[in-house]
């Protein structure tokens, strides 16, 4: 009876021990989240824990050790994102990805980030290169844990993880430096405007069409078509000062922002950081708190100089095939002339992707719209405007933006995350707000630039002006009039006592709300429509303005509005009689489009249902396996449009304003406590997909007063 005992307990663990390397071969094990481990250059201890809402505390002596921890961190919760960003900065996605892809390789070459990292890196002080070797060690020794080497985007998508080193984080801070730029756009010039012919010229030119369209496709593979969206504002309601930022990802599922509170001796910063850079847009410290807008600035000028001497770059895709690059760059930008501006030399034979072709499908994503200055617009002043005004049909095109020389905001970012501004960026624009209980104070020449009692908010985005004066009037402070503003119905709301987390996710807008209540006005009353209309009718009657995920009020209007726009080439005004006499007719338009597409009942006329398909991960949903098909799914968008306090789609702003992944940092200033909305069904940390969570996200709280989270890990140097 011993024996049968035995056995059956040697059976049970081996059929255990069998269980457990099925698992781990199917999912793959957790990183080393708890424990000890030994990492080389490290001058003292440094520990690293994680809260259970997803934040990471990092505690060390030294800024080179933080750095350390804060790398080792980055890799084991957002790895495939890092290293995604890493391999496009450094034109490899075609190694990864296969030919398909060279076509964005040759534009990422042709732009410099890997270069341009490797000579900035080479020329910094020893100080902030020790702390890039730091977050280099503590980066690779992430990835060379098999909980992350062999985690399913890695698996799905056949990649060895390798090792980071020190310039890498420099690339990936140039890159997407690159991305909050707004792309140029070719065909949005008009014919009554000053630039008409240089559009014309540069539309007409092959080389600008093949850098836009590979610009285009580039940013369309990496979900990030522009940053215009994003906003900061500071208000102070019901006792309790606040400063929110809104930080866009585009349409990527990929984790932008990776919250954490970092401790070096006795000082205590709370950041939102970017993994694989030391890039922080938002956080605490020392009772200030800072929002950047990432806006970078890219303008495309008539050149007719000589062409700077030509840089090589050579693309190896993941069957062998070889690609040298011939481009025309220094740091005055990069030069585009036909035949002679991005030149794949002695391409594969079995290549027929052509450069500017998109990576996946062979299809040319649209372009999005143009910062509010041309793009045109030469940026050495009036007299460069003047002379390059004098001929339309120039002999080459330059394209120019700050990255192309050497240089980093390594530096300004640790001025912020010490308590101190900077004074100057190198990449970034130096556009946000800084604020402290008892004062604000904007940070350069944002579009959007607007303050008041108890509040501010700066914007790169013209339209964020209809949420300045949302904003105003939530904190109790009436807004200053506008010529085309009207109050809605009821008048103008009396002062409220808001939390900062009211504040941080109001998604009403002003524009809308002004707007439907003129239209129903001029509609007439419910009694006078036919049946048809009534129930649009009430539902446009009873909103507020709200673009809330399950509201039916933003439907019909958006609709409308487009209805009306397709029928006139107009948006409706109500002052216009000819343009109310139509309204009934436009809106009876509106909602058979609505039953047409969506269905007879109201019910399925949600706006979170109208926005379709939300963020994906990036290159995984074209990819075969059941690892890849979990990060197919599409996630929900937020609520919000883009005249609301919150960010979001529109139909009506549709192509100014495509649906985005909007992150929402707000800290309050007091005591620093700062908490992080993921984008809706979004986790904060890249492994984690967890399909039930509600529609608003995951919120990440971060108290720097806070004793370190039970579950930790501690990083030590050898013996």
């Amino acid at each position: 009876m011993t024996r049968v005992f035995v056995f059956l307990g040697l059976a049970l663990a081996l059929l255990a021990g069998l269980v457990a390397a099925t698992v781990a071969l199917a999912y793959g094990t957790e990183p080393a989240r708890e424990g000890a481990l030994r990492l080389d250059g490290l001058s003292g201890p440094v520990t690293v824990a994680w809260s259970d809402s997803g934040g990471v505390f990092v505690e060390a002596q030294t800024e080179a050790d933080l750095a350390a921890g804060l790398g080792y961190a980055h890799a084991v919760d957002h790895a495939w994102a890092m290293t995604l960003w890493r391999q496009a900065a450094r034109g490899g996605l075609a190694e990864w990805f296969g030919g398909s892809n060279r076509a964005l390789d040759l534009h990422a070459r042709a732009l410099g980030f890997a270069d341009l990292a490797q000579q900035t890196y080479a020329a910094l002080p020893p100080e902030q290169q020790a702390v890039l070797d730091a977050y280099a060690r503590g980066a690779s020794r992430g990835l060379a844990d098999p909980g992350v080497a062999q985690s399913d985007a890695f698996l799905a998508g056949g990649v060895v993880p390798e090792p980071w080193r020190p310039w890498d984080a420099l690339a990936v801070e140039r890159l997407h430096a690159y991305l909050a730029s707004s792309p140029l756009r070719l065909d949005s010039a008009r014919a009554d405007s000053a630039d008409a012919a240089r559009w014309a010229a540069a539309a007409s030119d092959s080389a600008v069409v093949r850098f836009a369209a590979a610009d285009s496709a580039f940013r369309a593979f990496l979900g990030a078509p522009s940053q215009a969206g994003g906003r900061v504002y500071a208000a102070t309601s019901g006792g309790a000062a606040t400063l929110a930022s809104q930080v866009s990802a585009g349409a990527s599922a990929l984790p932008l922002l990776a919250p954490a509170v970092l401790r070096v001796g006795s000082r205590v910063a709370v950041a939102a950081t970017i993994p694989g850079t030391l890039v922080s847009p938002a956080g605490w410290s020392g009772g200030l708190g800072w929002g950047l807008l990432l806006g970078s600035d890219l303008r495309l000028e008539p050149y007719g100089g000589p062409a700077p001497a030509p840089v090589f770059s050579r693309v190896v895709d993941r069957a062998g095939n070889e690609t040298l690059l011939e481009v025309a760059r220094d740091t005055s930008g990069l030069v585009l002339r036909a035949g002679r501006s991005a030149v794949p030399r002695r391409p594969a034979a079995q290549d027929t992707t052509a450069p500017g072709a998109a990576g996946r499908g062979g299809e040319t994503p649209g372009l999005t719209t143009p910062p509010a200055a041309s793009p045109l617009a030469s940026p050495g002043g009036a007299a460069a405007d003047s002379a390059a005004a004098d001929s339309t049909a120039p002999s080459g095109w330059r394209v120019r933006w700050r990255g192309f020389r050497p240089g980093t905001d390594l530096g300004a970012f640790a001025a912020l995350r010490a308590g101190r501004v900077p004074d100057a960026f190198a990449l970034f624009a130096r556009e946000g707000l800084v604020a402290t209980r008892a004062e604000t104070r904007v940070l350069g020449r944002p579009v959007v630039a607007a303050s008041g009692l108890g509040y501010a908010l700066v914007a790169r985005d013209s339209l964020a002006r209809y949420a300045a004066d949302r904003l105003a009037r939530l904190v109790g402070r009436p807004a200053p009039p506008r010529p085309d503003a009207e109050a809605p119905p009821g008048g103008a709301p009396a002062a409220q006592r808001l939390t900062p987390e009211d504040l941080a996710e109001d998604a009403v807008s002003p524009w809308a709300a002004r707007l439907n209540a003129r239209l129903l006005a001029a509609l007439g009353d419910r009694d006078s429509l036919g049946l048809a209309l009534q129930v649009p009718y009430s539902y446009l009657r009873s909103w507020d303005g709200g673009y809330r995920a399950d509201a039916i009020g933003p439907s019909v209007f958006e609709w409308w509005l487009v209805a009306h726009r397709d029928y006139t080439g107009h948006l409706p005004d109500p002052a216009d009689s000819l343009d109310a006499a139509l309204l009934p007719y436009t809106l009876r338009i509106a909602r058979a489009e609505l039953r047409d597409r969506y269905g007879t009942l109201p019910t399925e006329w949600r706006w979170g249902h109208l926005l379709g398909d939300g963020p994906r991960f990036p290159v995984l949903g074209g990819r075969g396996g059941v690892a890849a098909r979990s990060y197919a799914e599409p996630l929900p968008f937020p609520g919000g449009h883009p005249t609301a306090l919150v960010p979001g789609p529109s139909l009506v702003f549709e192509r100014a304003h495509p649906p985005l992944a909007v992150w929402t940092v707000w800290s309050r200033l007091d005591d620093g406590r700062t908490f992080v909305r993921t984008p809706a069904g979004r986790p904060a940390a890249s492994g984690v997909l967890d399909v039930g969570a509600d529609a608003g996200g995951f919120v990440v709280a971060l108290d720097p007063r806070a004793a370190m989270p039970a579950r930790r890990l501690v990083l030590s140097p050898p013996r």
